[in-house]
């Protein structure tokens, strides 16, 4: 898996105003050095932009609960063995019983969600409640879920 851990951080960017000036700092080997308004908003654009990308991976990487993890995206593959079936089926019953355990607005959201297939937002209008309360649920629901299925696998041995 790609290492997101860049050179810079949000802390490695530092704008201070002085009256009518704006002074641009960057983060250089833990020294803040001054640098014009040109190439601060460059960095951190860049910056922004690889954030955003990770976050959004990140956020794709499980759309449906057969594709619970990276890590078991080759159970996906167009196999046809007995073999194979059976393993996506146990893996299958496994997260639909974790989901059918969870507590109530939990279990509702990992069904609309990994099962139906909504987004975020339709799941935060159909439940009633805010849309980052929806996110934050899914993500714990989403690690949860992961771990079974790697615990399932044994990828850890």
């Amino acid at each position: 898996m790609k290492n997101y851990l860049y050179d810079y951080q949000k802390s490695s960017f530092k704008i201070k105003k002085d009256n009518d000036d704006t002074i641009y700092y960057l983060n250089v080997d833990h020294n803040y050095i001054e640098v014009n308004e040109e190439i601060f908003k460059v960095f951190k654009a860049s910056y922004d932009k690889l954030r955003y990308t990770y976050k959004q991976e990140v956020a794709n990487s499980v759309s449906h609960y057969e594709d619970i993890d990276l890590a078991t995206s080759f159970f996906i593959k167009k196999n046809e063995s007995a073999l194979y079936n059976l393993l996506l089926k146990d893996i299958t019953d496994l997260i639909l019983d974790e989901i059918d355990q969870l507590k109530n607005k939990d279990r509702e959201i990992a069904k609309y969600y990994f099962i139906y297939e909504y987004n975020i937002s339709e799941i935060s209008k159909k439940l009633n409640i805010p849309r980052k309360t929806v996110e934050y649920r899914k993500n714990k629901i989403q690690k949860y879920l992961q771990k079974i299925v790697k615990d399932f696998c044994h990828f850890d041995d």
